[in-house]
């Protein structure tokens, strides 16, 4: 399945880069700051003592007014209008439960609430939303949260200080009271804290390997900013060399920034021989764990009227690797693999593929029905043997 539109190229690499900055695609990014934000503040990094807790209410559970030596913290960031913070609090309530027998205190703190009405003149007060969320969300949000007010200091000290700009974003303070890591709540948080509470972290390693990852963040944004001028600009060779850059950096930083990058100098280009050439070279190492560029790339090859000379050997061992690395749980990839075997002149097993992925489409949440109803006439047009 085709996942970007050639219009959506640029677009497409703004939103790798943004995801890499954050440290993952399921974060939101931040609301516009509020107008009477105070000065920037003190740079915030791992292994730096804790900043005070500032809130304007306690909404929920225990009230806690500021960080006691012997016990680990959980710091947490969300808002009400964060769609991934609500996929992320259950998972919240859950640490608080798996560690709290060895006193680990679990804390969320709304900020970025909206304190506009809808005509962005006329002032809204979000402290009756955030209580109502969190009345809402019930035993699903079972720990002690706060709102942390219409200018939101922790925002500054906490957020903006280490350089987060999307949410959910968590923060562990150690017994110490020191920030022992910072990141996103479902990546390796749990990891951190067992290494915390059986006194195996290491405080200046964990210092030093999040100033590499700071740096590589900062490296990454420096790239897609050359990315993008590249491709706007049509040359083609440099943006396959920025590419490889990217690869050698960190791929999973670029999800699909190699697969876009094939599509615009193989479509918008027509260069399509050194478009095969990368796509060849990176496939062999780079983007084998990928499956964004993988079916990016099957997809270009197999679909789009511009290719005249399809190798539909590659984009089959593509599209099959890409199902392979999503365990066959992945309808979008499925559907590529089925088309490949239908070009490839095997209905038999496009069929059986694209049965699967219609199946898998249907209990996807994150699926539109549009794309749905794609993935389901494909399968009529199968079945009917129609080219």
């Amino acid at each position: 399945m085709k996942i970007v539109a050639r219009t959506g190229i640029v677009v497409a690499l703004a939103a790798a880069v943004v995801a890499s900055a954050a440290g993952t695609a399921l974060a939101q990014d931040a609301q516009p700051a509020p107008a009477k934000a105070p000065a920037a503040p003190k740079r915030l990094v791992v292994g730096d003592p804790a900043p005070a807790l500032k809130v304007v209410k306690w909404v929920k559970g225990e009230e806690v007014k500021g960080f006691e030596a012997g016990t680990v913290y959980v710091v947490e960031f969300w808002a009400t209008w964060c769609g991934p913070c609500r996929k992320t609090i259950p998972h919240l309530s859950e640490v608080g439960k798996t560690f709290k027998d060895r006193g680990v205190k679990v804390i969320g703190v709304s900020i970025w609430e909206e304190t506009k009405e809808k005509d962005g003149k006329t002032p809204h007060n979000p402290l009756p939303d955030v209580e109502k969320y969190v009345a809402d969300m019930g035993d699903k949000m079972s720990y002690s949260v706060a709102y942390g007010g219409d200018d939101a200091e922790m925002s500054e000290t906490w957020m903006k200080a280490a350089n987060r700009n999307g949410i959910p974003s968590a923060f562990i303070v150690d017994a110490k009271g020191n920030i022992a890591w910072i990141g996103h709540p479902m990546e390796k948080m749990e990891e951190t804290l067992e290494q915390v509470l059986s006194g195996k972290f290491d405080p200046k390693a964990a210092a030093d390997a999040s100033k590499k990852k700071e740096e590589a963040k900062a490296r990454a944004k420096e790239l897609g900013g050359k990315l993008r001028g590249t491709i706007t600009g049509g040359r083609a060779k440099e943006s396959f060399e920025i590419v490889r850059e990217m690869l050698r950096l960190d791929p999973t930083m670029f999800p699909n920034a190699a697969g876009i990058t094939f599509q615009s100098v193989a479509v918008n280009m027509g260069q399509l021989d050194l478009a095969y050439e990368f796509a060849r070279e990176v496939f062999a190492g780079g983007i084998k764990d990928s499956p964004q560029d993988l079916n990016t790339i099957a997809w270009t090859i197999l679909d789009d009227a511009a290719i005249k000379k399809r190798d539909l050997d590659l984009a089959m061992a593509m599209a099959a690797r890409a199902v392979e690395i999503t365990k066959h749980e992945d309808g979008s990839m499925m559907d590529t693999l089925a088309r490949a075997y239908w070009e490839k002149g095997d209905s038999a097993k496009a069929i059986e593929v694209q049965t699967k992925a219609v199946e898998l489409s249907k209990t996807d949440a994150r699926m539109p029905d549009a794309i749905k109803q794609q993935l389901a006439d494909a399968l009529a047009k199968y079945k009917a043997g129609k080219k």
